[in-house]
C-alpha cells in the first residue's frame, strides 16, 4: 500500500513537471510570436503604441518565463524527493518480502524438524513398547513353565 501510494504521489509530481514545461513552451511560441510580430511592426509604419504594447507583452513574457522555469525546478525537486520516498517504500517492502521469506523458510525448517522428533520419539515408543511386550510375554512364558513345572 505505501509502494503504490508513494507511485501515485511520483505520478503527481511529474505530471506537475509536465505541465510546468508545457507552460513554458506556450510562453516561448507567445514570445517569439510576439517577436515576430514587432519585426513586422517595424516593416510598416505604424502609431508607436503598437511598439510599445508589443515590447510590455515581450517584458511580460520574459517574466513568466522566468517564472515558469523557477516552477519546473521546483516541480524536478517536487519529482526526486517523490522518488526517493517510492525507492524507500520500494526497499521497505523488499526487506519486509525477504524478511518473510527467511521466516516461512525458518518455519519450514522447525516443522520438520519437530516432525523428525516426533517420528524418533514414535519409533522409540514403539520398539520400547515392543520390548516391553517381548519382556512381558517372555516373563509369562517363564512364569507359566514355572508354574507348570511345579504341577
Amino acid at each position: 500500500m505505501r509502494e503504490e501510494e508513494a507511485l501515485r504521489q511520483l505520478g503527481a509530481a511529474q505530471r506537475a513537471v509536465r505541465d510546468a514545461v508545457e507552460k513554458r513552451d506556450r510562453l516561448i511560441h507567445q514570445k517569439n510570436q510576439s517577436l515576430l510580430r514587432r519585426e513586422q511592426l517595424g516593416a510598416n509604419p505604424t502609431f508607436s503604441v503598437s511598439f510599445i504594447t508589443e515590447e510590455l507583452f515581450l517584458a511580460g513574457t520574459k517574466q513568466k518565463l522566468i517564472q515558469a522555469e523557477t516552477l519546473i525546478k521546483k516541480a524536478e525537486r517536487g519529482v526526486e524527493k517523490a522518488l526517493e520516498f517510492y525507492l524507500h517504500a520500494k526497499r521497505q517492502l523488499m526487506m519486509i518480502e525477504k524478511l518473510r521469506e527467511r521466516d516461512l523458510s525458518n518455519f519450514r525448517f522447525s516443522e520438520i524438524k519437530r516432525e523428525l522428533k516426533q517420528m524418533d520419539d514414535l519409533y522409540v515408543m514403539r520398539s520400547a513398547l515392543t520390548g516391553l511386550a517381548e519382556s512381558q510375554s517372555t516373563l509369562g512364558v517363564e512364569d507359566h513353565q514355572k508354574d507348570g513345572g511345579a504341577e
